[in-house]
C-alpha cells in the first residue's frame, strides 16, 4: 500500500495521544481518517484539527471491549466512506499497582480494552479486508513493554501487550500462507511523548474502583512520566508507522533506544538456552537437537 491517497483508515484510541498523530500523518498524505475513541471531548477537538488541514474525518464513540460497538464502528466507516484499508489497534490503558493489590475488575478493564479490543479488531475488519480483496493492513499496537514485559507494577500492560504480540505473529503467518495482500505490523513504540496511557485511569469504568496503591507505584509513575515528557516526539513515531505500512513491515520499533534493550534481552535468552543445552541428564551429556 505505497500511496495513502484517498485510502481510509481507522484508528482506536483516535481522540488524542499515538492514534491522533498517525491521523494527522495520514492525513497529510491525502487519507481519510475515521476516528475511534470513549472520550468525545477528544474526539471533537480532534475532528475539528484535522478538519480545519482539509482532511475528511469521522468520528465513531467506541469501546473497543464491546464487540457491538466495534461492529458499529465498522458499519459508520463503510457508510461513510465505502471502504477500509488500514486499521489501527492502538486504544490502550493500564491499572498501575502490584499483582497482590489488582482487583479482577482491574484485569477485566485493562484485558477488555488492550487485547479483547484488538481482537474485535481483527474479528471485525478482517472479514471486511479480505472481502475486499484489495492491499489492506493492520497495525496493532503493542509496546516495548509487551516484550520486556519485567517492569514492577505494570503486570496489566505487560500482559495484555506481550498477548498484542503473539495474536499480530499468529495473523500475520496465516496472511502469508494464503499469499493475502493484507499485512500486520506490530507497533511497539517506547517513551513518546505526548501520549496519555499513563493517565488511563481517567477513563477507568464505575465497576473498576481505583485500590490503594502499592508502595512504590506513585513513585514509578512519576518517573515515568518524566521519561515520557521528554520522549520521542510522537510525530517521528507516526511517520515511522505509515512507513512501515508502505513497506508491509511486521515489526515496528520506531524509536533507537529500544534497539540495546531488546538486544539485552536477546543475549541473556542466548545464554540461557546454551548453558541448558550443556546441563547433564542422569549424569549424560543433554541430547543435541
Amino acid at each position: 500500500m505505497e500511496n495513502l491517497r484517498d485510502k481510509v483508515a481507522v484508528i482506536t484510541g483516535g481522540g488524542s495521544g499515538i492514534g491522533l498523530a498517525i491521523a494527522r500523518a495520514f492525513a497529510a498524505q491525502g487519507g481519510r481518517v475515521v476516528l475511534a475513541d470513549i472520550d468525545d471531548a477528544a474526539l471533537a477537538q480532534a475532528a475539528a484539527t484535522l478538519t480545519a488541514s482539509g482532511a475528511e474525518v469521522l468520528t465513531v464513540h467506541t469501546d473497543v471491549s464491546v464487540l457491538a460497538e466495534v461492529e458499529a464502528l465498522a458499519v459508520a466507516a463503510g457508510e461513510r466512506f465505502g471502504h477500509v484499508d488500514l486499521v489501527v489497534n492502538n486504544a490502550g490503558v493500564i491499572a498501575w499497582n502490584s499483582v497482590s493489590r489488582l482487583t479482577i475488575e482491574d484485569w477485566r478493564w485493562v484485558v477488555g480494552v488492550n487485547l479483547w479490543g484488538v481482537i474485535h479488531g481483527v474479528h471485525v475488519f478482517l472479514p471486511i479486508f479480505e472481502a475486499q480483496g484489495t492491499p489492506a493492513h493492520f497495525v496493532n499496537v503493542s509496546s516495548v513493554g509487551g516484550v520486556l514485559a519485567e517492569t514492577p507494577f505494570m503486570a496489566t500492560y505487560g500482559a495484555t501487550k506481550s498477548a498484542v504480540v503473539g495474536l499480530s505473529l499468529a495473523l500475520d503467518s496465516e496472511l502469508r500462507l494464503g499469499g493475502s495482500p493484507i499485512g500486520v505490523s506490530i507497533l511497539c513504540p517506547s517513551n513518546t511523548a505526548s501520549t496519555y496511557v499513563i493517565d488511563a485511569e481517567r477513563n477507568r469504568p464505575a465497576d473498576a474502583p481505583v485500590v490503594a496503591r502499592a508502595h512504590g507505584v506513585d513513585q514509578l509513575v512519576a518517573a515515568v512520566r518524566d521519561v515520557v515528557d521528554h520522549g520521542q516526539p510522537v510525530g517521528v513515531l507516526a511517520a515511522r508507522v505509515l512507513d512501515a505500512v508502505k513497506a508491509n513491515r511486521l515489526w515496528v520499533f520506531p524509536h533507537p533506544d529500544s534497539q540495546p534493550m531488546i538486544q539485552a534481552r536477546l543475549d541473556l535468552l542466548g545464554s540461557v538456552v546454551a548453558e541448558a543445552g550443556a546441563q547433564t541428564i542422569d549424569g549424560n551429556a543433554a541430547p543435541s537437537s
